[in-house]
């Protein structure tokens, strides 16, 4: 028996119309949580480099069949693009008030690779703006005591 794998990828900023478009990059340093049906954590990771240099990805490795939902933790003025808005290999997965996807159910064996959430490129804070990368680096430097 195989043992399935759920594979979930991409955090991607993009502009609010809620897809992922060409030129759009990934963003590195953002939590992603993995919970099980109760709600509660059953692993965790932060998004990083793939292989081919690409900023944004993250996997959760050998899980068994069952129903996860996926948690994107980001700073309170980070915001969500909207969910479900087309394409599902390019649109944000992610409810734009919970940070969190609908639940997913991994059947033995499956692979998934087609689990992302999307946010606005920029961040207004205290009359400044940020790329979405500039402002998730001060936040993770802020919580590490940088």
């Amino acid at each position: 028996m195989s043992e399935p794998k759920l594979s979930i990828i991409t955090i991607n900023f993009n502009d609010a119309n809620g897809l992922q478009n060409a030129g759009d990059q990934g963003i590195n340093g953002i939590t992603v949580n993995l919970l099980n049906e109760l709600n509660m954590v059953v692993a965790s990771t932060v998004t990083d480099f793939d292989g081919s240099g690409n900023a944004g990805f993250y996997l959760f490795y050998n899980l068994a069949a069952g129903n996860y939902i996926v948690e994107f933790e980001v700073p309170e003025v980070v915001t969500f693009t909207t969910q479900d808005a087309g394409d599902d290999t390019r649109d944000s997965d992610v409810n734009v008030a919970t940070g969190q996807t609908a639940v997913i159910t991994l059947a033995d064996g499956e692979y998934r690779r087609d689990i992302d959430a999307g946010v606005l490129a920029t961040v207004t804070e205290e009359n400044a703006v940020y790329s979405i990368q500039s402002y998730v680096n001060r936040y993770q430097n802020k919580r590490a005591g940088k």
